[in-house]
């Protein structure tokens, strides 16, 4: 691990494309600035302990919970319990031309 200590805007360049600026420093707080390429992710190490957890828990989640959580997110939607039908063929067909209405003038 490399260690450096650097004053507030002061720059730390990680390859030829990350740097890293000292912001602000307040007691045991230090503010950076980091800008990259956008291909190249940046994550707090805390997110990105949750997001991993969550997804270890999502691949085991069994059919059950699955439909558990369905059934609670509807809920809270409001959203209708069962699946629509699929509409018919003739619902799906183009309703046909209006038929034209001719009248007499008055003469």
């Amino acid at each position: 691990m490399l260690v450096v200590s650097r004053k507030p805007g002061e720059r730390l360049l990680i390859g030829e494309s990350v740097e890293v600026t000292i912001l602000s420093v307040r007691g045991d707080q230090v503010s950076l600035g980091v800008s990259a390429p956008r291909e190249v992710p940046i994550h707090r190490q805390e997110l990105l302990d949750r997001i991993r957890r969550e997804n270890r828990r999502a691949a085991t989640l069994e059919t059950t919970d699955l439909k558990q959580m369905g059934a609670s997110l509807r809920a809270q939607l409001a959203l209708p319990t069962g699946i629509p039908a699929a509409p018919s063929s003739h619902e799906l067909a183009s309703p046909a031309p209006p038929t034209p209405v001719v009248t007499q003038g008055a003469a």
